[in-house]
């Protein structure tokens, strides 16, 4: 059942009127304390952020919530009280709690976060509590909010008289970490202030005064500054380049500008899925979708959407429906052209790219990976999802789009060959999308063979576009380095050597901007950095390798400035090399072909 709400009309101005200080003058945030709940507004209205509950814990025999209300505490006051049976058992509890659901947590890491606040700020959650006279309890100090499920009371006896209680975040636990609310937020929705044991008995639990409290010696970051200048560096070189926007991070306004400020285009992911657009028959929900299609199209941003047909996207109840081979493909055809159509309708020229077909062919042997598709439909369902598409809208771009074929190898040769007989055949398929996911250093085919490969099938007639790259540095679980930072760097400059050689490779995207919303941390489960810039949007040495590669400034180590370290390389190839022709790591800054007097003086212009 789910329990009674009391409205929470003061967080929600609250939250309103911080966010808006906050962006004026950063100073604000010290010692400041947010009030969540004082319980004056003597209401039960279900509220935006969370609510209050109780309940008799789940090991408890006969236990229930009689009652829940906003009532007089009987001093004039109100506050919220909970009359609760624990029952019988073992362990027989009876808590009354604050439910964080996400909106909650979203709304406070945006509010905070977004405008570059680090939640650590927040200090303490204090609140005040009392209880039947002569009951034992234990006040749940930290509880279920520990990573690791790690439980921290604090024994106590309450009478009929207030108690004010602390939930202290930046107290040390057991493994000498510092837990921060932020932490807590990420390690549950629901957080139980007060839990009490007494078996077989029936208490009344006041709750009062909930807030938030500040550290008065926490210092927040400055306003973060957004790196630029990716946009007009890959537009000099005659290249698009792209990032990843998903629409549960478009929140962050960090992100947006980062991702306006340095791109032609955007990769859709998951939301323009099936799975997410169909997830019931005769069920469309755009939604999710559109609010990044919009954004792209209120940017003047092309979109390069993915994926129409993808085995890991497929609702269940296409799956499990027992749908004839004719009946799966009118499936995949409606899809197809209904969410064409309402691109093209809704937001026109903005989806230019379609990834038609994602990831058909197995990993090592190169046969067609035996997915529902397939298996319903054989191989010619993906000529058919590139001939729906075609129809759906003749001036759109599809391509084919896989992973772990960005160089030569078993995998890549059989996607040619398919791509070869689809184009034999008359099928419309105008492009290749190699993914670019580097998920281990060591795997990393080199820059010669990523560059044969997009020859070789643009030589078929294709487009060759990178639409997904980022590059793991942490396989290792060893940490983060400087040198693994220098080799993630060195990978990234030369798959845009390649694709910027290369006549057919046009467009350059990567799986994201920031490690903050990499995909990477989730798939691995341990940490790892693999994108371009760091968790607060600030330049990474790939960014610099990028733009030195874009520019010819001559940020030839990588550090994102042009010093005397560099004048240093420059100096040492040019007396080791000299001739650059055969030597892909030359320093030669105005592609001569040689290092001379002229690579000093772009390097001079920019020192």
């Amino acid at each position: 059942m789910r329990p009674a709400r009391i409205s929470l009309d003061s967080f929600n101005k609250t939250l309103i009127v911080a966010a808006f200080l906050l962006f004026l003058n950063p100073s604000y945030l010290y010692a400041q304390t947010i009030l969540l709940d004082d319980f004056e507004d003597g209401d039960l209205v279900a509220e935006n952020y969370c609510y209050w509950g109780a309940n008799a814990w789940a090991q408890a025999v006969n236990g229930e919530v009689l009652n829940l209300e906003n009532a007089d505490d009987g001093t004039g006051n109100r506050a919220a009280h909970a009359t609760i049976k624990t029952g019988t058992g073992t362990w027989s509890n009876a808590e009354i709690f604050l439910k964080l659901d996400w909106d909650l947590g979203n709304s406070l890491y945006k509010t905070y976060v977004d405008y570059g606040y680090d939640l650590r700020a927040f200090k303490q959650i204090r609140f005040r509590a009392k209880a039947s006279p002569g009951v034992n309890g234990r006040f749940n100090q930290v509880s279920d909010i520990i990573p690791n499920y790690q439980y921290y009371y604090k024994s106590l006896t309450l009478s009929g008289s207030w108690t004010q209680f602390v939930i202290d975040f930046s107290q040390l636990i057991s493994d000498q970490s510092t837990v921060s609310l932020q932490e807590s937020l990420q390690h549950t929705d629901e957080l139980n202030l007060v839990t009490f044991s007494s078996p077989d008995t029936t208490i009344d639990i006041w709750i009062d005064d909930l807030d938030l409290v500040t550290d008065p010696n926490y210092v927040p970051p400055d306003a973060i500054n957004i790196p630029s200048g990716l946009k007009e560096a890959a537009e000099s070189k005659g290249l698009n380049i792209g990032f990843l926007l998903d629409s549960w991070n478009m929140s962050n306004e960090y992100l947006k500008s980062s991702i306006a400020n340095n791109s032609q285009f955007i990769m859709s992911g998951w939301q323009t899925c099936q799975a997410v657009i169909q997830r019931f028959p005769h069920y469309w929900d755009y939604a999710q979708a559109d609010s990044v299609i919009k954004w792209a199209y209120d940017n003047n941003k092309k979109v390069k959407l993915q994926h129409l047909v993808w085995h890991g996207a497929i609702p269940d109840w296409i799956v499990n429906a027992g749908y004839t081979p004719a009946e799966v493909n009118d499936i995949m055809k409606q899809f197809i052209q209904q969410t064409i159509s309402h691109y093209k309708t809704y937001f026109p020229n903005t989806v230019t790219h379609y990834s038609v077909v994602n990831e058909a062919i197995s990993d090592s042997s190169g046969s067609y990976r035996p997915t529902f598709w397939y298996n319903e439909l054989g191989p010619e369902y993906i000529a058919n999802a590139f001939r729906f598409a075609h129809e759906a809208d003749p001036n759109a771009k599809l391509y084919y789009n896989d992973y772990g074929i960005d160089g030569i190898n078993t995998k890549s040769d059989a996607v040619y060959n398919m791509v070869s007989d689809l184009l034999d055949d008359g099928v419309p398929i105008d492009g290749i999308g190699l993914q670019m996911h580097i998920f281990n250093l060591d795997w990393y085919p080199g820059k010669q063979s990523i560059l044969n490969n997009m020859n070789r099938f643009g030589q078929l007639g294709l487009e060759v576009y990178v639409t997904e790259a980022d590059v793991v540095i942490n396989a290792d679980q060893t940490g983060l380095t400087d040198e693994k930072l220098s080799e993630q760097a060195t990978v990234y400059r030369e798959i845009l050597e390649a694709c910027l050689e290369s006549p057919y490779c046009s467009d350059f995207a990567l799986w994201g901007i920031t490690d903050r919303y990499s995909w990477i941390i989730n798939f691995t489960g341990h940490d790892d950095w693999p994108l371009i810039t760091d968790e607060n949007f600030q330049p990474k040495p790939a960014w610099c390798a990028i733009m030195e590669e874009l520019t010819g400034a001559g940020d030839l180590n990588a550090d994102c400035q042009v010093d005397i370290f560099d004048v240093a390389i420059l100096t040492s190839q040019w007396l080791d090399t000299g001739d650059c022709s055969a030597n892909g790591d030359c320093a030669d800054l105005n592609a001569d072909n040689q290092i001379n007097f002229q690579d000093f003086s772009v390097i001079g212009q920019n020192y």
